[in-house]
């Protein structure tokens, strides 16, 4: 009888624990475990992240654009775009490194209808510097943009003093020439300044 127990107890404990290994199955990994801040390749975009004013020129003497907040999502796997320009138009993007091409992605919308979706990753530079680099295509909601789907191409260069450069090509002619569509330096702002443009005070 000791024995017919002691066996009932051993399968008692082992469907406890296949019970808990299928309970557990699919559950996101265990906190401290994040490849997304460990592995570098996820971290190549983090000269981008912050509170931005956005100027035309580099001595701040162009006109300000507008406003950009980068943030850190999902365990750093991703990154959001948040833009507000100086005339009220948003857009919204989302970026990440996709495993699947082993490449950075950026899927950008705006409230006219344009949608920007490219694709790259770090070029080198002189002096041993590097930039993002993505390209791929831009859709204009209106049928005044003729044609409506165009190669395009963004690159965005750390540079002195903690400022990026955010630059923007797009061609009608498969990637034969390039016509600048934007050109644009960030600025860094401090938390208190950018809580203050998202409550509209500023």
């Amino acid at each position: 009888m000791l024995k017919l127990k002691l066996l009932c107890c051993g399968f008692c404990a082992l469907w406890g624990l296949i019970g808990m290994a299928l309970a557990t199955e699919g559950l996101p990994a265990a906190k401290g475990i994040n490849p997304c801040m460990q592995d570098g390749k996820y971290r190549a975009f983090d000269f981008w992240l912050g509170d931005w004013e956005v100027y035309g020129k580099l001595d701040k003497t162009g006109p300000l654009y507008g406003h950009n907040s980068i943030t850190r999502a999902e365990q750093g796997c991703l990154i959001m775009e948040h833009w507000l320009s100086s005339k009220g138009s948003t857009g919204t993007s989302m970026n990440y490194y996709d495993g699947t091409i082993g490449q950075w992605v950026q899927r950008w919308v705006s409230t006219d209808g344009t949608v920007i979706d490219y694709a790259g990753g770090l070029i080198e530079l002189a002096e041993n510097k590097q930039a993002m680099q993505l390209v791929g295509k831009i859709y204009y909601a209106s049928t005044k943009k003729q044609p409506q789907i165009r190669d395009f191409r963004g690159t965005w260069t750390p540079m002195d003093g903690g400022v990026v450069q955010q630059f923007f090509e797009e061609s009608v002619d498969g990637g034969n020439t390039w016509k600048e569509w934007f050109n644009g330096f960030y600025f860094p702002v401090n938390k208190h300044k950018a809580n203050r443009i998202e409550a509209g005070i500023d």
